[in-house]
């Protein structure tokens, strides 16, 4: 994907940031460095699930009710 299909692809998200993220993503385009760009901010996005999740949470298994017709 080039950067200008990558550009076209971040505008058609919905809560896209006009204000705030366009101008950087634009300055970015035009240094050929959106994709690498995009790709670190995913980056930054999946550490932060993975050090913010809870990993001592079980969730009990369900409780299923026997059929009376077995």
């Amino acid at each position: 994907m080039t950067d200008a299909e990558q550009l076209a692809t971040l505008r058609a998200w919905p809560g896209w940031q006009w204000e705030t993220l366009d101008p950087l993503a634009v300055a970015a385009a035009r240094m050929g460095r959106l994709r690498e760009a995009v790709w670190a901010a995913d980056q930054l996005m999946a550490d932060r699930l993975v050090g913010s999740s809870i990993s001592g949470v079980t969730i009990p298994p369900a409780q299923v009710p026997t059929s009376q017709f077995s």
